[in-house]
């Protein structure tokens, strides 16, 4: 067994000779040792700080441990992409055994000890056999440890700030544990796109960092023993939903004799209580709101406090609510996955010439929609002619949420100003004709039976149309009879 262990050692040295070179910086970094070794975390600069973001004993992964080595050689070696589960929505403050095949995977989490040693600090050694208590009863294993080294500047904001997440990037975020190799390798600062002097709202690019002021050696609050309120107001985009991680709290709680929490942190979404604790955690805290603002309160009504406070991460979730276009609706409205879009009656979008369209919130790229929506335009501007008459017809059917038809279905208004009133006036005119032209042969055959029977009287005939007469013609009288003179 020995000997095995001795052949790892010297395969890991030579790896580190080969692999040093092709490892690439990573936002989010990890350590790894087992629980008789030192864990050194150092930040690359000295104005840098440490934020643990998981710190987890992990009893299944044993390789190499099991006897006291003088060095930890996963220390030596540069920090790599974690493929670590995700663990930040797990209770791992008691053991967790999960199905594996192989057998039982034994996980405690050790976030409180790692924060105390290491939170808020340039460097830091770990030896969780002496810094853990309990560690000795949880067997061989390994401590793992996922962190980030920010700007100490970058997370301290004064009392009642107003933070606001504006244009997420597609860098990989603190929050994912498992670090793509693609990753970009900017550091954590927090990006302001509003010089410093600027009055309002500080901004931020998709993610970042607050603690309190004296973290992690102190929090204090008035002299005279009054509470006092630091509030922090975080707000995002439209549409999205802002998450806060609780990386370390670390107050007072309530000790015997008091019936409630002198210090005590608030996260309130609006209206309505997420959290509302004291004392300290013993794993991140993750609490996703519904809502694009959260406002976080930390109340002490202690003097001084030897505690380290709070270190928080937060960041936005979903799409910001998307553009509408011209001659266009949204449909039911959108969430921060999905949104769908028609146009107006006998509109289009001129690169489909369909009326509908659909949105989809590409998580893995920074949280952006999947395209860009055009304006709608008339159906009698839309070029390609053959190709709109075939989507016409296949139109896809209207969402239930809307009342709106589709192209080509006749609404109220347009049954009667399209169809019902053309069609009257058209049957009114083609009536009055019918009536006009029965006058007009009724009135002929009248005349004609009249003149028919004129000619009878006189036993003439003739073809010609003569007009009837009431008094007699010169033709009636007798021409031997003289007439008297008058």
């Amino acid at each position: 067994m020995a000997r095995r262990h001795q052949q790892e050692l010297i395969i890991g040295l030579l790896l580190f000779c080969v692999i040093i070179d092709a490892v690439q910086s990573q936002e989010l970094k990890n350590g790894t040792a087992c629980k008789e070794e030192f864990l050194q975390l150092v930040c690359d600069s000295e104005s840098e700080v440490l934020v643990i973001h998981q710190a987890v004993f992990d009893g299944q992964d044993t390789d190499g441990c099991g006897f006291f080595m003088p060095i930890n050689i996963s220390s030596l070696l540069p920090a790599v992409s974690s493929a670590a589960p995700d663990l930040s929505q797990k209770n791992l403050t008691e053991q967790e055994e999960e199905d594996e095949g192989f057998g039982r995977r034994r996980l405690f989490s050790v976030q409180s000890t790692v924060n105390r040693r290491c939170s808020g600090f340039n460097n830091c050694t770990v030896q969780l056999e002496n810094d853990e208590p309990q560690a000795k009863q949880w067997g061989d294993g390994k401590l793992q440890v996922l962190y980030n080294c920010i700007p100490a500047k970058s997370a301290k904001y004064s009392c009642n700030a107003i933070i606001e997440i504006v244009n997420p990037e597609m860098s990989s975020s603190p929050n994912n544990l498992m670090v793509s190799d693609e990753a970009s390798d900017k550091t954590a600062e927090i990006v302001t796109s509003k010089p410093k002097w600027y009055p309002g709202p500080k901004q931020v690019h998709g993610w970042g960092y607050l603690h309190n002021m004296g973290y992690p050696e102190y929090y204090r609050g008035s002299d005279k023993g009054e509470a006092v309120d630091c509030r922090w107001t975080i707000r995002a985009n439209h549409g999205r939903r802002v998450r806060l991680t609780l990386l370390d709290l670390s107050i007072r709680s309530v000790v015997q004799g008091e019936h409630e929490c002198q210090d005590v942190l608030t996260v309130m979404e609006h209206s309505r209580l997420l959290l509302n604790k004291c004392g300290d955690v013993e794993e991140p805290l993750v609490i996703e709101a519904s809502a694009d603002e959260i406002n976080i309160t930390l109340s002490v009504k202690s003097k001084f406090q030897s505690k380290r406070g709070l270190m928080a991460y937060f960041t936005a979730m979903g799409c910001p609510t998307p553009r509408i276009p011209k001659q266009g609706y949204l449909v039911g409205g959108s969430n921060s996955s999905r949104a769908e879009f028609l146009c107006s009656v006998d509109h289009v979008f001129p690169d489909t010439g369909i009326r509908s369209r659909n949105l989809t919130c590409l998580s893995q790229e920074a949280y952006r929609w999947n395209e860009d929506l055009p304006d709608c335009i008339d159906i009698k501007h839309f070029n390609n002619k053959s190709s709109s008459v075939h989507h016409i017809i296949r139109d896809q059917k209207v969402s239930k949420n809307s009342t709106e038809p589709e192209a080509g279905e006749l609404t109220n208004y347009s049954l009667t100003y399209d169809l019902i009133v053309p069609t009257s006036i058209i049957a009114g005119l083609i009536f009055g004709n019918l009536l006009v032209l029965a006058g007009v042969i009724h009135c002929r055959r009248r005349n004609s039976r009249k003149l028919g029977s004129q000619k009878v009287e006189n036993g003439t005939g003739g073809e010609e149309c003569v007009p009837l007469q009431e008094t007699p013609g010169p033709s009636d009288v007798p021409q031997n009879r003289v007439g008297t003179p008058v």
